[in-house]
């Protein structure tokens, strides 16, 4: 009998601390998560929201990361936001970031404009140009600050803004500059591989592509690109593997090899069957 006792406390001990595990402990640590999520999401949105370099890559090539949560916060607080006249140029670049991010570009370079002064305005001011496909004030306003200290990102944007006005030797000139100082910038090397490209320097171009694809192995577009201009060097079997990597990697590919640009490889007596099958395959059900 005693040890049926025994048993029978040890059964309930148990039964207790399943209980106590179940309906306290467990709660806490939810509420207590939750809280913390929560706290940690409304930081966020005041950091966005500031406009610090907490919570976007200043840094880098000037990309402006955000979550969804401060996008919304940014948008209500845009809303809200009426800036005096006299307003500090501070103020403005605030505004001028929001307004970025949210996309609306006529309204942020408006306010880059009032923002003259603060580090990174001008260098912002031309991104929105760009984004306003008005590359050649853009590139006005990155040749106005090629000398400051962002020399790197302002020749990054300014061979942008040559590319879009096909201007390709000038621009893979800047994009070289920059791998000579930064041979780990992929986006540099991917934009000489497209200049190459377009001024019939396959051999060049393929260069460049292929330290996008080693480092990167993902890179759709350069590993498409690659194919492209292995085609036009009359390697038309070593292309399809490239062409087939970028399509499979990024399908909207397919829509662009099927496009006018295309239409001699669509055609052609030794590879078009290919091409033309590596098409239809990306709008199979």
């Amino acid at each position: 009998m005693a040890g049926t006792s025994s048993a029978s406390d040890t059964t309930g001990e148990t039964q207790w601390w399943k209980w106590w595990i179940r309906f306290v402990v467990i709660p806490i640590l939810v509420v207590t998560i939750t809280a913390f999520v929560s706290f940690r999401a409304g930081s966020q949105r005041q950091i966005a929201i500031k406009g610090t370099t907490s919570n976007f890559d200043s840094g880098g090539w000037g990309t402006l990361y955000f979550d969804d949560e401060s996008l919304k916060g940014i948008a209500q607080w845009v809303q809200t936001t009426s800036l005096k006249p006299g307003a500090s140029p501070e103020d403005h670049f605030k505004l001028a970031r929001a307004y970025h991010q949210l996309g609306d570009f006529g309204n942020a370079a408006s306010e880059y404009l009032k923002a003259q002064g603060v580090p990174e305005s001008k260098y912002l001011h031309a991104r929105t140009l760009l984004s306003l496909r008005k590359p050649s004030e853009a590139q006005t306003v990155l040749e106005s600050v090629l000398k400051s200290d962002l020399d790197v990102k302002v020749t990054y944007y300014l061979g942008v803004c040559l590319m879009q006005e096909h201007k390709y030797e000038p621009a893979r000139q800047c994009f070289q500059s920059i791998v000579s100082q930064r041979p780990e910038a992929l986006g540099a090397w991917h934009n000489i591989g497209m200049c190459n490209l377009h001024l019939k320097d396959y051999e060049s171009a393929i260069y460049a592509l292929n330290i996008v694809n080693e480092r990167n192995p993902v890179f759709a577009r350069a590993a498409f690109q690659k194919g492209v201009a292995l085609y036009h060097l009359g390697k038309k079997r070593d292309a399809l593997g490239p062409i087939s990597d970028g399509v499979h990697l990024d399908p909207r590919l397919a829509k662009e090899l099927e496009s006018s640009d295309h239409k001699e490889m669509q055609d052609d007596s030794d590879i078009g069957a290919a091409i033309r099958d590596l098409i239809s395959s990306q709008y199979a059900p």
